[in-house]
């Protein structure tokens, strides 16, 4: 439940970590020559072998499966937790690409009841971030930092500020 101390909260962590507009891009560098041919150096095309061993790691659905089990988190119970349907379980488990959207995965972080680093290394890992031009994440991060996991209170708050709730 969203406590009027909690929402007091949440409104001064928002006002004071949701930024407003779009990022600035970086500024353009002037790159000498020599400085332009390291660069292409690091990335020109990596030998086969290199780039199979790459393809065959670990999957980010392999990956969730793995950290799940070593947590002794139970699946069901996370899923469950998570406000997620046994499609997502089921996704998980039978296609190895799966790769779930950045909304899921922060329900199942709040289903596995993460810390906020937790949270953004697993995002990381598939590829997403907290961002502080987002409300949605701005409003996560804050749960996640509070240790609130209770998705029904996560959710309220999103409502409130007009976001997409979590969980299915």
């Amino acid at each position: 439940m969203l406590t009027k101390e909690l929402l007091e909260q949440l409104n001064a962590y928002v006002k004071q970590n949701l930024r407003e507009g779009r990022p600035k891009p970086p500024p353009r560098v002037k790159l000498t020559r020599e400085q332009l041919m390291q660069v292409k150096a690091r990335y020109r095309p990596q030998k086969l072998e290199e780039r199979l061993a790459r393809a065959k790691r670990e999957t980010f659905a392999e990956y969730l499966l793995r950290y799940m089990n070593e947590r002794g988190a139970d699946p069901v119970e996370v899923y469950k937790r998570a406000h997620l349907n046994r499609r997502f379980l089921s996704k998980l488990r039978t296609n190895r690409k799966y790769k779930p959207h950045k909304h899921t995965l922060l329900a199942i972080a709040f289903g596995l009841e993460l810390t906020a680093d937790e949270a953004e290394i697993l995002l990381r890992r598939a590829g997403y971030s907290f961002s502080p031009y987002d409300a949605e994440d701005v409003i996560a991060k804050f749960f996640f930092e509070q240790g609130i996991h209770d998705l029904f209170t996560v959710n309220e708050a999103l409502d409130r500020y007009g976001c997409k709730i979590l969980g299915g």
